[in-house]
């Protein structure tokens, strides 16, 4: 059985990996399409830190959704109710208590998996202000020297800079938070 493990997981990572590079290609390019579309007026109110961090994170996002993250599902899934069904065989009266409690963890995961998306999108929104205003510095560098404007722009930057990090200290406040779910495993060790 371990050996075949050994196979199939690497062969599963493959796939994935596979699937992952077609799926991606895709709409990056239809993303890239759709923005060199755009009136030369649209260009002025967008700032290209946001678009390119836009296209980055998007891009980063499906990678990551379609590629580890829906293989490790497949095996987290297919263990789960595999682990039901041996854990019935075993102890059915210790799995009932143990399984009493599931719409309490799905609830709280779902939950979990809301907080983790509102404070990732408010963190990659802070964070893509901030890079938006280190290129416009960076592009306009001597405009800003010659006028004296060093020190404003680095304030600028960095309140941009404390809100994500404020977001951030948040957001693994709640990943913490969450954590606490896994307290419910010790009621499934109670005689």
């Amino acid at each position: 059985m371990q050996k075949r493990l050994h196979i199939l997981s690497p062969m599963q990572q493959k796939i994935a990996a596979y699937v992952q590079s077609m799926v991606v290609f895709s709409p990056y390019v239809n993303s890239c399409k759709a923005i060199l579309r755009q009136d030369v007026s649209w260009f002025d109110a967008q700032s290209t830190g946001a678009l390119i961090s836009m296209l980055s994170q998007n891009t980063e996002q499906i990678e990551t959704g379609i590629g580890p993250k829906l293989s490790e599902f497949t095996q987290n899934i297919s263990g789960f109710v595999a682990g039901i069904v041996i854990a019935f065989s075993i102890n059915w009266k210790q799995t009932l208590v143990a399984c009493a409690l599931l719409p309490l963890v799905v609830v709280a995961f779902s939950l979990f998996g809301v907080l983790m998306k509102y404070f990732t999108v408010k963190e990659l929104q802070a964070y893509s202000s901030a890079g938006s205003i280190a290129g416009e510095v960076l592009a306009a560098i001597r405009t800003v020297v010659a006028f004296g404007g060093e020190e404003k722009e680095l304030n600028r930057y960095t309140r941009e800079l404390y809100k994500a990090e404020s977001v951030g200290i948040k957001k693994s406040t709640a990943m913490g938070g969450g954590e606490l779910i896994f307290c419910r495993e010790s009621l499934s060790y109670l005689d």
